[in-house]
């Protein structure tokens, strides 16, 4: 029997984020971050939240497709990703599809 997840089921990681310079070269000294992950039983929820502005991606498992939805700055998204076994569409925050990908 599997586990089911709890909508308070919350995992927390620091982690520092790091830049890299024109090279490739790791940049030292990046701003330390706590990553939350917080599951329930048809969505994860990835937050990095290194200037207290909630950046997340949300991934939900619906009936018929898997939702990615990408908020860069913690509000709308940015972008939603809709993937099905017959295809995959990327809209912006107004549902405007900006690309589809067939998939069989």
């Amino acid at each position: 029997m599997g586990r089911v997840f709890g909508s308070d089921d919350e995992h927390v990681i620091k982690i520092q984020i790091a830049s890299q310079d024109d090279e490739g070269n790791v940049l030292p000294g990046g701003p330390v971050s706590d990553i939350r992950i917080q599951r329930t039983e048809s969505s994860v929820r990835v937050v990095m939240d290194p200037w207290g502005e909630d950046h997340d991606v949300l991934i939900e498992q619906r009936a018929d497709k898997w939702v990615i939805m990408v908020h860069p700055m913690g509000q709308d998204p940015a972008c939603i990703i809709e993937v099905n076994m017959k295809k995959a569409v990327v809209m912006d925050d107004l549902g405007n599809v900006l690309l589809t990908q067939d998939m069989t």
